[in-house]
C-alpha cells in the first residue's frame, strides 16, 4: 500500500506513467523533474502522509527509492532493507 501510494502520487505530480516506475529511476535525469515539480511533489507527499520536512531534508532525495525512505521514516511506515544512495541529485542548495 505504500508503495502503491506513494507511486500515485509520483506518476501525477511528475506526469509520468504509474507503470512504468521503479525504484532506481533518477527523479530529475529519468523523471525530468524540476526544481518546482520536486517541491510540489514534496508537498503533496507531506499532504498525504501526514508529516512536515524542513527545506533541507528532501536535498538527499535523488531516486524514487530515496522517496519510499522518506515516506517510512517521517510517515512512520514499515519498508524494509536499507536502500540509501550517495549519488548526487538535481536539488541546487540555497
Amino acid at each position: 500500500m505504500l508503495i502503491r501510494k506513494t507511486n500515485e502520487i509520483i506518476a501525477e505530480v511528475l506526469a509520468y506513467p504509474i507503470n512504468d516506475l521503479n525504484p532506481e529511476q533518477h527523479l530529475c535525469y529519468d523523471l525530468l523533474a524540476d526544481s518546482l515539480a520536486l517541491m510540489d511533489l514534496m508537498i503533496n507527499l507531506e499532504e498525504s502522509f501526514g508529516f512536515k520536512m524542513e527545506q533541507g531534508q528532501f536535498d538527499n532525495i535523488h531516486y524514487v527509492k530515496d522517496i519510499y525512505q522518506l515516506v517510512t521514516r517521517f510517515g512512520h511506515y514499515p519498508l524494509g532493507p536499507d536502500t540509501n544512495n550517495s549519488d548526487s541529485g538535481c536539488i541546487s542548495k540555497q
